[in-house]
């Protein structure tokens, strides 16, 4: 008796067939079986040799965590070492050369014969970056065949234990509706630090990046060193917002409010005392010391004593030192000035970002800022006084530019804040989105701005704005092309600040004798850990 199916001897399924349909149909599955069979085996031989979720065990983990503890005690490294991704790709390629040991059952090589000499690291260092160098040349080439404005910035550093200076220059733009950054160098700077030889070493960089600064739309980004105004006096030059909110707070603390100044000194020698007579044991977090330079920790300070004020007024009373310390320092006073810096840090904090756009939140946030600091009736005479410095000094010290105003216009949700006429502010989005673009009607350029500027927009609380432009560019194509430029550029030189921070781990006080170019290679290497 004949049956209507017949079934596959590779997988196993059973098909309909009958002798007038032909077997065409059963050559076509067939094909596709072998296919998948092929692509099945190749698969298998390689997961032969590789586990996903290779099982370690107890005893073994406890040999890795003695290992990692001696290596941190005989070394004197961080116990944080163990989680950075240089030290865990070592590990990882011990552990693939042992198993390759394991597998041809070869004899166990001492560690001393496997690990090499430092100055076979430092030499592959060189080699490694120069490497990479050639490689981000590549990556920009392929980049800038679509991204025609991106951001410089750049700042001056000394080495504390020698005196030497070094200038670190970064590159910022948009890729993947991700800003994208890249520490192109950072320098010994040998010579008078004029604006002209800071500019001139700037631009010998970019150039060494096949980058023509004549060419390119860059707009350079620094603080508000004198030599940097000067130097960049021709060039499209934004000022770091976080070095202007640092300057209106340190003149604003520093000047005249007497009332002010006498309170922070009096919590930076309670601080004192608790540290001096081990008195912070007894709260439940330590009273934090301030540095002068850097107004964040005044802020810090005073927010430590304001959630510690009770305990330490008890442990005070109980050592009959109240007199000397907290009677000094106006509990009011204390939390009105906290909550008002307290903005200010959250301010500078989101600013300094350079994970995400920032540059259309530099007006939203000056306009909080000055709202914070209107004076009220019931404030204090103090609080009066400091928050009518700071309000003077956002005038003197914050630079604001068309940049800015045009980088809130690119926000649906704070496109209302720019403040200027629209037909200058059309001539600028103009200018950048038009560049190497087909010419285009300008009724149609000067509509679409018109039709953003008017229309009510939603925008989700989850979503970029990089990505909204995204979802928007076909109603709005040349704004969508500018904000996917000009958003690309930070609001602050934060950058940098970073980028010192690693310098100064790297020149530590025991690491001295390195050179400038093994620093600047070393440094380099950090763009590409997560890569």
């Amino acid at each position: 008796m004949f049956e209507p199916f017949v079934q596959c001897n590779i997988c196993k399924q059973i098909l309909s067939y009958e002798p007038k349909n032909g077997t065409n149909s059963l050559s076509q599955h067939v094909h596709k079986c072998l296919k998948k069979t092929t692509t099945s085996k190749t698969t298998k031989s390689i997961q032969k040799y590789l586990k996903k979720d290779p099982s370690v065990s107890l005893e073994d983990k406890q040999k890795i965590t003695i290992a990692c503890a001696t290596f941190c005690a005989f070394d004197m490294q961080s116990f944080n070492t163990v989680k950075g991704d240089g030290f865990q790709q070592l590990c990882q390629t011990l552990i693939e050369l042992g198993y390759k040991f394991g597998e041809l059952k070869a004899a166990v090589p001492s560690a001393t014969f496997v690990l090499p000499d430092p100055t076979n690291i430092s030499r592959r260092i060189q080699f490694l970056a120069n490497e990479y160098r050639l490689k981000l040349i590549q990556i920009l080439k392929e980049d800038f065949k679509t991204v025609k404005l991106v951001g410089v910035s750049s700042d001056l550093w000394k080495n504390r234990y020698t005196s030497d200076n070094y200038l670190t220059i970064n590159l910022h733009y948009i890729k993947d509706k991700k800003p994208i950054t890249f520490m192109l160098s950072t320098l010994l700077f040998v010579g008078s630090k004029t604006g002209d030889n800071i500019v001139r070493m700037m631009k010998n960089v970019l150039i060494s990046y096949e980058i023509d600064p004549e060419e390119m739309h860059i707009i350079y980004l620094t603080d508000s060193g004198p030599n940097f105004v000067c130097g960049l006096k021709d060039e499209v030059h934004l000022r770091c917002i976080c070095h202007g909110l640092n300057l209106v707070l340190q003149y604003s603390l520093g000047e005249l409010c007497s009332i002010i100044n006498s309170m922070i000194k009096a919590c930076s020698e309670l601080v004192g005392h608790f540290k001096r007579c081990e008195l912070n044991a007894l709260l439940s977090t330590s009273l934090k010391q301030q540095c002068e330079t850097r107004w964040n920790t005044i802020h810090e300070m005073l927010q430590s004593i304001e959630f510690n004020f009770k305990p330490v007024e008890d442990i005070l009373f109980s050592r009959k030192e109240h007199d000397f310390y907290t009677d000094r320092i106006d509990e009011g006073l204390l939390k009105d000035l906290t909550k008002l810096l307290s903005y200010f840090k959250i301010a500078s904090e989101q600013l300094s970002s350079d994970q995400e756009p920032t540059l259309h939140l530099v007006l939203p946030w000056i306009n909080k800022l000055k709202s914070y600091c209107e004076i009220k009736i019931n404030d204090s005479e103090a609080m009066k006084q400091v928050k009518k410095l700071i309000l003077e000094h956002i005038q003197q010290k914050i630079w604001l530019t068309q940049l800015h105003e045009i980088a809130t216009f690119l926000h649906p949700l704070t496109k209302n804040l720019a403040k200027r006429y629209e037909i200058s502010q059309d001539d600028v989005l103009m200018e950048f989105a038009n560049e190497d673009e087909p010419a285009s009607d300008e009724d149609d350029e000067y509509d679409e701005v018109y039709n953003y500027a008017k229309v009510k927009l939603t925008f989700a609380k989850e979503e970029s704005v990089l990505e909204w432009w995204d979802k928007w560019s076909l109603n709005y194509p040349q704004l969508s092309v500018l904000a996917k430029w000009l958003l690309g550029i930070p609001a602050s030189s934060a950058t940098s600040e970073r980028i010192f921070s690693a310098s100064g781990r790297v020149l530590e006080e025991r690491r001295q004798n390195l050179g400038s170019d093994i620093v600047n290679d070393i440094l380099f290497l950090r763009n590409f850990r997560n890569m």
